[in-house]
């Protein structure tokens, strides 16, 4: 509902609508004309909360890693049931006009969402140095989550718990002062592919479905899923980092090749031997120069499993083996292929085509480049 409009509370038709039964309600001992003065009041305020709220967003904004923004105001009727279900929770709390501010930390809410799972700890520092938080975040992971992520979690400061449903977030409380009021709201961070699943399992959970034992099934299938996704993100975002710098690495190296084999020409050109001598020795810097180029190779680490592994397959077989790129954590193609990548040693060009759909090396065939079906020597 939204906070512009005025509440009057429908007791049987509110109650069915959130799944309260009438006797939690009565067990909380609440009345429904102080509900009702609740909402009224939340309602006077709702332009000051949004003001504060939008205070937050501008400061959030320049902060690179963060995607999109949202934010809201709790609804009136939602605040109602919030009220009621807190005051289940918590028999000891007092839920006045003049309280209920103070116990319900969530008027204010907001999310960033960001692309990639490390991104969080970039928000999370600029969080913690700009705010107060009015008490530790509350990091949300499914059970079966990487233990270093948990880790790093704890090591910044977060609690960490396990979600029955595999909810993943990171919850603050930021306290903060735009005016002479102090206010306080909940920040929600987590990944694009988390906020889809999250939303998607709200809605479809959530008030009707929540015992369906199929619907919990394919979510949790989902929630798998974007855990995967979250994953693989990760390691595109590590690959094409890597790859960017072995670039890098290899311009120079060519450039360095470049100058050297100019100033090696060029004392070539000055030697006091036959034009035919000359051409013969400019024949070996060339055959010297593509030597020297490192041979092709690919490594896969860890993250990217057997996910990638088809495609690597068919990769390799086409013979577009990725020259100069490969990732630490496992050693050699062999990690991938179970034997090296040989190498002919008429050509110096390794062998692509053998490599067949399960990845294995078929010495019977020939070269491809030069067709010599020589030895050949194994790259360690």
């Amino acid at each position: 509902m939204n906070t512009d409009a005025t509440l009057t509370l429908d007791h049987d038709g509110f109650l069915a609508r959130h799944e309260i039964t009438p006797d939690e309600f009565k067990g909380t001992n609440l009345q429904w004309s102080v509900l009702e003065d609740i909402c009224a009041d939340h309602q006077k305020v709702s332009a000051d909360l949004l003001t504060a709220a939008n205070y937050i967003l501008q400061r959030l904004q320049p902060v690179s890693c963060i995607h999109s923004l949202k934010v809201r105001i709790k609804g009136l009727e939602n605040l109602a049931a919030k009220v009621i279900r807190n005051k289940l929770k918590h028999p000891e709390r007092d839920f006045t006009v003049a309280s209920y501010q103070e116990h319900l930390t969530d008027l204010i809410g907001l999310r960033a969402l960001h692309l990639f799972k490390d991104d969080w700890r970039e928000i999370h520092d600029f969080l913690t140095s700009t705010w107060d938080l009015h008490e530790k975040p509350i990091a949300y992971v499914r059970k079966g989550d990487p233990e270093v992520l948990q880790e790093d979690f704890e090591a910044a400061g977060c609690d960490v718990e396990n979600h029955p449903f595999g909810y993943r977030s990171i919850h603050y409380i930021l306290k903060f002062r735009p005016d002479k009021r102090t206010y306080l709201a909940e920040l929600q961070v987590r990944t694009i592919f988390e906020e889809g699943w999250s939303e998607i399992d709200h809605r479809i959970r959530y008030p009707r479905h929540s015992d369906d034992e199929y619907l919990a099934d394919f979510l949790r299938i989902f929630n798998r899923l974007s855990g995967s996704a979250d994953e693989m993100g990760t390691f595109i975002k590590r690959l094409s980092h890597f790859t960017r710098e072995q670039a890098a690495k290899l311009a120079e190296r060519d450039l360095e090749i470049g100058r050297k084999e100019s100033a090696l020409n060029k004392a070539i050109s000055e030697l006091e031997i036959s034009q035919g001598e000359k051409e013969h020795l400019i024949a070996q810097v060339e055959e010297l120069k593509k030597s020297s180029r490192p041979f092709p190779y690919l490594v896969l680490g860890t993250a990217a499993g057997a996910a990638t592994a088809a495609g690597v397959a068919t990769a390799v077989g086409s013979g577009n083996l990725t020259t100069g790129y490969f990732l630490p954590g496992v050693s050699g193609v062999a990690a991938l292929t179970g034997q090296p990548l040989k190498v002919c040693t008429a050509c110096g060009k390794p062998y692509t085509e053998p490599l067949n759909s399960a990845l294995t090396i078929d010495d019977s065939l020939k070269c491809p480049d030069c067709r010599c079906k020589g030895p050949s020597i194994q790259i360690k």
